[in-house]
């Protein structure tokens, strides 16, 4: 019988090369299904919204954990989340009611872990029209999801430091337009930060500022790759048009690809600390007034006993100059004191105690030997560390010599008033002797007046007497 129309030898070879490559296909066709990374699988669809997988792929198992028996033939009930159920069916009737391709995401829990996918599901017709199956895939997107959500954090983390903190965070394009700045502006500034984004930053600096600010950033924008961060001090207008103090501290700001686009930064407000810093510089301009123009000597030690700090005016007290005197601690002391102010000094710095009007003899150079007195209180940190000790040393050279010109003419007026108490005394034992004499004569001669007036009555008795006889 022969077929019109029908080359039977030409097109046997042919049916036969397509056979071929037909049993070809489905011999490599599992390989491939199952090398996949992506989660693959086919569903039949049965009455009453009910589906029950027909096949998967090993990337299927490897996500959720399951096995081959633990899915295939089993209804989607049976094997997916019970909390995806709902949103996995009207998905499918989605796709079957359509007749199209739909694609979601969803986070499935399975024994392993969470499993973040982007779902797609595609029905299968037969001849006459009708959805018999489902084909499904799902990529993992967990660790975008992870790093969707970790930037997210990120983000809050950003937007919560951004809107607590006390310095203004901000950005600036490449043509120094603010295009983002932190609620901590208003505070600085007076200004909200709405105010301040698309304003350029020169109309908030005066001009001789800004001319500072602005070659500074010219530099670092045109050499950004060679800059990390550029941090100064400088003075910005506030809304008052006041000038305000601020310490910038800028970064550049570049894209993914590494391209500048911009510049953020901080600023922070360092009102209080130059105040701090000008009161501290006045302090210390009049403690050195202080120093330098008092009479005595200012030293500071370290625990150790070792000279930091002496004042300028050691050369006139000691005869050596300021770096002559650092090191060890008043080796110029004299031989006679030295080793009571051994024995002082040790308890001083081993004890962390002060000492009052320690006085004591030095050898200045070139000029002999000095009187001097010495004065201290211990240095300690916040914790009660002792961590020096600070001196102040007079020089007494001259009260001593007063007091040894006293001294002599104390002893001199002693020894004078020594010789003229004797000498009053051999005088008093004189006048005494004389007083005795003189006494002891007035004595005989009141006798010798009573007797001559006895006498003198016995004659004026004798003589009455004659008269009566004659």
């Amino acid at each position: 019988m022969k077929l019109k129309g029908f080359k039977f030898g030409k097109d046997k070879g042919l049916l036969k090369k397509h056979t071929e490559e037909l049993e070809l296909t489905e011999k490599y066709l599992p390989v491939i299904y199952d090398t996949l990374s992506e989660v693959i699988f086919l569903l039949a669809v049965e009455p009453d919204d009910r589906f029950r997988f027909v096949s998967v792929n090993q990337a299927f198992l490897a996500v959720t954990g399951l096995t081959m028996e633990q899915v295939v033939g089993k209804r989607i009930e049976e094997v997916l989340p019970k909390t995806a159920i709902v949103l996995v069916i009207d998905k499918y009737k989605e796709a079957i009611n359509e007749n199209k391709t739909v694609f979601w995401e969803q986070v499935f829990a399975y024994p392993i872990g969470e499993l973040a996918g982007a779902v797609t599901v595609t029905p299968v017709l037969n001849a006459q029209g009708v959805c018999t199956h489902l084909v499904s895939s799902i990529h993992n997107i967990t660790k975008r999801k992870q790093m969707d959500e970790a930037l997210l954090k990120s983000e809050e983390k950003f937007r919560l430091l951004a809107e607590n903190s006390i310095d203004c965070i901000w950005m600036l394009d490449k043509k120094l337009r603010f295009t983002y700045l932190s609620p901590s502006a208003e505070r600085i500034l007076g200004f909200k930060p709405e105010q301040l984004v698309g304003t350029r930053l020169s109309s908030h600096f005066k001009k001789k500022e800004f001319l500072k600010f602005g070659v500074l950033a010219a530099n670092l924008i045109k050499n950004y790759k060679d800059f990390t961060h550029l941090t100064f001090e400088t003075k910005m207008l506030n809304s008052k048009n006041d000038e305000v103090d601020i310490e910038i501290t800028s970064r550049v700001l570049l894209n993914s690809q590494g391209k500048l686009i911009g510049l953020h930064g901080l600023t922070r407000d360092i009102t209080e600390r130059k105040l701090a810093e000008k009161a501290m510089q006045e302090s210390e301009e009049r403690f050195r007034t202080i120093v330098e123009t008092a009479p005595s000597l200012l030293m500071i030690t370290d625990a150790k006993g070792n000279n930091l700090y002496v004042s300028p005016n050691c050369e006139e007290i000691t005869g050596y100059t300021q770096e002559e005197l650092q090191g060890e601690l008043l080796w110029w002391v004299h031989e006679d004191d030295a080793q009571r102010a051994k024995e002082i000094f040790a308890h001083t710095f081993r004890n962390g105690v002060g000492y009052k009007n320690f006085e004591y003899k030095i050898v200045k150079k070139n000029d002999g030997m000095r009187h001097v007195s010495s004065s201290w209180e211990p240095l300690k940190d916040e914790e009660g560390k002792f961590e020096g000790i600070v001196f102040q040393t007079i020089d007494i050279t001259e009260r001593k010599q007063a007091e040894e010109a006293l001294q002599k003419l104390n002893e001199k007026l002693e020894q004078r008033v020594h010789d003229r108490t004797v000498e009053l005394e051999k005088k008093n034992a004189e006048l005494e002797r004389m007083n005795k004499l003189f006494i002891g004569r007035e004595i005989r001669m009141a006798e010798l007046k009573k007797q001559i007036v006895e006498l003198e009555k016995d004659v004026e008795a004798y003589r009455n007497a004659g008269d009566k006889t004659t």
